[in-house]
């Protein structure tokens, strides 16, 4: 037995190991690089919940809900009205939910950056429908919301 060899790599062994280095940075590379539309897709999801859940509570509670619209810290706030029949109070006290989002968010038409959701009673319908659009980087969401029947749909 020969002790005086030394244990060493060699260049293939480094080169393969290299190899396989490459092969996997490689493929966490490409992986993130598509994390961004799958959170534009993840927010515009999250938002049509939430939109529906607000519609619902409106048709079920009698009680108005509406969703102010914050770009400026890509968020949007949930309220609901104290009595079916006061105007949509903004403030604290009536908040449902904030929420976060990692995407822009722009409307369309714009204007008011806010959205009601009344109660059956009120019949406060216009034939425009909104469009929230929702983008990151590259990756577009388009949200619309149709006013004749509420109903929310990505495209």
């Amino acid at each position: 037995m020969n002790l005086n060899k030394k244990k060493t790599f060699t260049m293939i062994e480094m080169m393969v190991v290299l190899v396989i280095m490459a092969v996997l940075t490689t493929g966490a590379v490409v992986s993130f690089g598509m994390l961004t539309p799958k959170r534009v897709e993840k927010d515009a999801r999250m938002l049509i919940a939430n939109l529906n859940w607000a519609r619902e509570k409106a048709m079920n509670t009698h009680i108005h809900y509406g969703i102010n619209f914050d770009d400026a810290n890509k968020e949007y706030t949930i309220y609901e009205s104290p009595n079916a029949s006061a105007a949509l109070d903004f403030t604290i006290v009536n908040q449902k939910k904030i929420v976060s989002l990692e995407s822009n968010i722009s409307l369309t038409p714009s204007g008011s950056p806010n959205l009601w959701f009344y109660s059956p009673a009120i019949e406060d319908r216009s034939s425009n429908s909104l469009t929230i659009i929702l983008d990151k980087d590259t990756a577009v969401k388009n949200v619309v919301i149709f006013n004749e029947t509420g109903f929310v749909k990505i495209l």
